[in-house]
């Protein structure tokens, strides 16, 4: 039998990092919560947005962009 090496070190990064965040969220070092979609700054990294949502979202982060 087979196996994909580069498959087995993803999953076994995969199976790390659940089991740290799940150990982050019982010892109450992280929380969880909803968030809607229409109010989720992270859209911002992941999604085109229209320039009132970018707005709404820059400022939430606090992030501000700098031209030359």
């Amino acid at each position: 039998m087979f196996s994909n090496a580069v498959q087995e070190i993803r999953s076994k990064y995969i199976d790390i990092c659940y089991h740290y965040v799940k150990e982050c969220i019982e010892k109450k070092k992280i929380d969880i919560f909803f968030i809607e979609g229409t109010n989720n700054p992270t859209d911002m990294f992941t999604k085109n947005l229209d320039h009132v949502k970018f707005l709404k979202f820059k400022e939430s982060l606090g992030l501000e962009f700098y031209s030359t």
